[in-house]
């Protein structure tokens, strides 16, 4: 993985390590190498598949991220709610992920994680985020947010329960 044309290990920082989780439980999409043509070819939305590239760059098997803290509930991505979630088992606890529209996402978040704790996301940070995505826009970047929240106690399959639960989710980063 490079950052700024230098190699970086996601194992020494954990704010990769996090976005790669969440990546990896939000895609749902497959990437596959075909021998014979010599290319890779990508099974569903290809935002998606970067996603899960991604999380395989940091670490992340899908499979096997899966079988370890596996998938409880899902909302697939809708172009509506402008976001997907992904709730998985994690040890005795659930972990809620949602990827999608930054606009979206930093507008559910109450909080932003920080390496070693979760702080208030306040209206100066927020718009730095923004300015970010607009600058990774304007560079004709696809921008994708991400956040989550680690503790959910609530079920996903009911819509009013979800929304009022995603309203307290800690932005986590973004990708482009």
């Amino acid at each position: 993985m490079l950052y700024e044309g230098n190699v970086v290990d996601p194992a020494n920082h954990n704010e990769l390590l996090i976005l790669g989780k969440i990546a990896t439980f939000c895609a749902s999409a497959r990437v596959a190498f075909n021998e014979h043509d010599g290319v890779w070819r990508v099974s569903g939305d290809p935002t998606e598949a970067a996603l899960l590239v991604f999380g395989e760059k940091t670490g992340f098997k899908k499979d096997e991220l899966e079988q370890e803290e596996p998938q409880v509930a899902e909302v697939p991505f809708d172009a509506k709610l402008k976001y997907h979630v992904a709730l998985h088992a994690v040890g005795k606890k659930k972990m809620l992920t949602v990827v999608g529209a930054p606009e979206v996402i930093l507008g559910l978040c109450k909080n932003q994680w920080m390496p070693t704790r979760s702080r208030v996301l306040t209206a100066g940070r927020r718009e730095e985020i923004e300015s970010v995505v607009h600058s990774m826009s304007r560079k004709g970047e696809r921008v994708i947010a991400a956040a989550m929240i680690p503790t959910f106690r609530g079920a996903i399959g009911d819509p009013a329960e979800l929304a009022t639960a995603l309203k307290g989710a800690t932005f986590v980063g973004l990708f482009g």
